[in-house]
């Protein structure tokens, strides 16, 4: 996967948002494991994280509905 960084920073005026998505081509397959086990599977995990959703109220019953059928 390739991400175009210039295209990403043109619209990221905030300096340290800039350095943060020039890094993002640098980021490994295995960096990518050990972050996503340590911080992203917690957020899936009911006895470990609180989640709130957010959306436009033309779509709460959609994304309940949704959410639900998981």
């Amino acid at each position: 996967m390739t991400v175009d960084v210039p295209l990403l920073t043109h619209y990221c005026q905030c300096h340290v948002c800039r350095r943060l998505l020039q890094k993002i081509p640098s980021v490994t397959v295995d960096e990518l494991r050990r972050v996503g086990s340590q911080y992203v599977a917690s957020l899936f995990d009911a006895a470990r994280s609180k989640v709130a959703v957010c959306c436009h109220p033309t779509k709460v019953d959609e994304t309940v509905s949704e959410l639900l059928s998981w």
